[in-house]
């Protein structure tokens, strides 16, 4: 990819996360009691690049920002969908029976060098309990293309200490089995981008689980907008200009 290229997606990148940092504030502000998934905007929409149109994506809260950069909905028919649905949008559990038929059927028709993927996304509060566990066992022992995503609060679980539970399934050993384990901060677009093309590559390529644990961070889009500018990738000014269009782009259908 080009430079101009490259700053073209890094703004798109951002216009993304800041439209989605407005409209979940407004959520969190109207509808308090829906699970909507926040802290991890940026990684959201870096996830979002490597998830392919035969992939399946499941979640335990909404990850509306993951939707908004899948091109699965926008603001105004998102806030249509909380006024129509409410009580149907509510935190729940996977159904991790259908999360490993999935995985098992995606690994059955895998007749090329790579597979579709079954993309879950948790809350850490789930990491200690008892069908996660036994679903990434079972992904585990029969090497299935499931790729775990952790949104995780460092005020209860340290990254380093998930990362040490779950290092005695490292995907590093000889025979291969395992599940490839990553930590990543939630406001390093960087860092974020290529941990997701590693993890989501072993899913893909060798058919056999990840889990990222992404650290949340309630400055993420601040954090891009600094390195933003920083590396030249576009005056403040810009990023300014942008702001205000997603703030008001955040209001579009919400008294509709």
């Amino acid at each position: 990819m080009v430079i101009e290229e490259f700053k073209a997606q890094v703004l798109a990148d951002y216009k993304l996360a800041f439209l989605a940092s407005q409209v979940c504030a407004l959520v969190a502000e109207r509808w308090g009691d829906i699970a909507v998934t926040s802290g991890v905007d940026v990684a959201q929409i870096a996830l979002a690049k490597y998830v392919e149109g035969t992939d399946r994506y499941v979640s335990s809260s909404i990850d509306f920002t993951y939707a908004l950069a899948s091109g699965e909905t926008d603001a105004c028919r998102f806030y249509s969908r909380l006024r129509r649905m409410q009580s149907e949008m509510k935190q729940y559990t996977p159904h991790w029976q259908d999360v490993l038929s999935f995985a098992r059927a995606y690994k059955k028709g895998n007749l090329t060098t790579s597979t579709s993927v079954v993309f879950v996304t948790l809350p850490s509060t789930c990491l200690g309990k008892g069908e996660f566990l036994e679903s990434l066992f079972a992904a585990v022992v029969e090497r299935l293309p499931i790729a775990f995503v952790v949104w995780n609060d460092a005020n209860v679980y340290p990254n380093a200490t998930v990362s040490k539970l779950f290092s005695g399934f490292s995907h590093l050993r000889k025979d291969r089995q395992g599940v490839s384990v990553q930590t990543v901060k939630g406001n390093d677009y960087v860092a974020l981008c290529r941990t997701f093309e590693h993890q989501v590559g072993i899913s893909r390529t060798e058919v056999a689980p990840t889990l990222t644990i992404v650290e949340r961070s309630v400055d993420d889009t601040d954090m891009l907008s600094s390195w933003i500018v920083d590396k030249q990738i576009s005056p403040k000014e810009k990023l300014n200009d942008i702001e205000r269009a997603c703030i008001e782009a955040s209001r579009y259908g919400l008294e509709s």
